[in-house]
């Protein structure tokens, strides 16, 4: 393969996905398809996801088309920088039969956390997908540019809570949450009074969504006091309605310690605010672009 590093790429296909500070989406995320017609007129599309918030999955798939039924290539994905240098790559020479993929891996945190300025730039996620023919000089030089933006809403609600104090353990006050943009349109909620070891805890629950659409959702839960205060502010990334989920967010006995402060006339106020993949709200190949050359593969390259 090392004489295929310094051959132009037969085929480049740059891939950018906006609107994306954190993967919310609830599914896959697939690239438009994008048509290779030097590669034996092959058809491709990547894929992305995030997996249990550990890592971030990406997929090279060969879709149906009339090439051959096998084909042998080198291809390269890589995430790019702002500037267009490669930030982590993947280089191989794999045989791809129709409807083969391949699957590779990065630690979310990398992408979303510790080196998020690298790879986000204005939150924006860029993957390249390079592809040569084994052993073969190609004169024609494709390039395809394509773009996916998903949909995030973000809303902040106040939850008011009357007769906190005579809630009972077992007891549940339900709350729903609509939604303009994200399918399905509610998010559900719950809380109630735990006792564990003793002690009453206050939980919030959120409730798992009945059919197979689910919600991908980033939430922060705080107790507003008589000022509007914020206190016992809980945190929880990337939750997943395929299941009900849980939230602990304080002891019972520390609002009864100050009530005139956290509980005026009965009423717990818990401010809630999320963020919520609304999945692709956009997803087209916006330009390809053919290079020829004129005379030898040295030469320049002209645009047409």
């Amino acid at each position: 393969m090392a004489d295929d590093d310094a051959r132009t790429a037969a085929f480049t296909f740059f891939w950018t996905i906006e609107n994306c500070p954190i993967l919310l989406s609830p599914k896959s995320i697939v690239s438009p398809i994008f048509y290779v017609d030097c590669l034996h007129h092959t058809k491709w599309r990547l894929e992305i996801k995030n997996v249990e918030q550990e890592y971030l999955l990406y997929f090279i798939h060969r879709d149906q088309d009339n090439g051959p039924y096998s084909v042998t290539i080198i291809f390269e994905l890589s995430f790019i920088a702002a500037d267009g240098s490669p930030i982590s790559s993947e280089r191989h020479q794999k045989q791809f039969v129709h409807g083969n993929f391949f699957e590779f891996n990065l630690p979310s945190d990398d992408v979303f956390r510790s080196r998020k300025s690298e790879f986000l730039s204005n939150d924006t996620l860029s993957l390249r997908c390079r592809m040569w023919e084994v052993k073969k000089d190609i004169k024609s030089k494709n390039l395809c540019f394509a773009r996916t933006r998903l949909g995030l809403e973000r809303l902040t609600i106040i939850w008011c809570v009357r007769g906190f104090s005579t809630l009972r353990p077992g007891e549940e006050v339900e709350y729903q949450v609509f939604l303009a943009n994200a399918r399905p349109s509610t998010l559900n909620m719950r809380l109630c009074v735990i006792v564990d070891s003793g002690e009453k805890h206050v939980v919030v629950k959120f409730l798992k969504c009945s059919d197979m659409n689910f919600l991908h959702f980033n939430c922060e839960l705080s107790v507003l006091d008589i000022t509007g205060k914020k206190h016992f502010a809980k945190k929880s990334r990337i939750l997943l309605t395929a299941c009900d989920r849980h939230m602990q967010l304080f002891r019972w006995e520390k609002l009864l310690e100050d009530k005139k402060l956290f509980l005026p006339y009965d009423v717990l106020c818990i401010r809630c605010e999320f963020e919520i993949g609304c999945g692709v709200v956009y997803n087209e190949s916006e330009k390809y672009v053919r290079l020829t050359a004129v005379g030898p593969i040295s030469e320049r390259w002209r645009l047409i």
